[in-house]
């Protein structure tokens, strides 16, 4: 899977990280969010005229923190990349 774009950011009390990745012919957008007691993490697939749902977090089999306590910038970077190996082996299951 390769890489297109990556844009991040992790400032104190929230994080929005997204990556646009490519699997064969497939444009998909990985974006993670962390704000205000809520996280989530969305895969989505460009159907040629917008993005799909493909996945959410917990269909990786994590659950999404609600704690009102917001973890580190640096916490919320390593969820980032757990999130992001996760997401591949999902999506390698999906996309031959």
């Amino acid at each position: 899977m390769k890489t297109l774009l990556r844009n991040k950011t992790h400032i104190r009390d929230r994080s929005h990280d997204m990556h646009i990745v490519q699997k064969c012919d497939k444009k998909i957008k990985l974006t993670y969010q962390a704000y205000n007691a809520c996280e989530q993490y969305v895969g989505e697939v460009f159907d040629g005229t917008g993005f799909q749902t493909l996945f959410v977090m917990i269909d990786l089999g994590v659950v999404p923190n609600s704690s009102i306590y917001i973890h580190s910038e640096k916490e919320r970077e390593q969820r980032v990349d757990t999130l992001y190996k996760l997401a591949v082996k999902f999506i390698d299951v999906l996309i031959k």
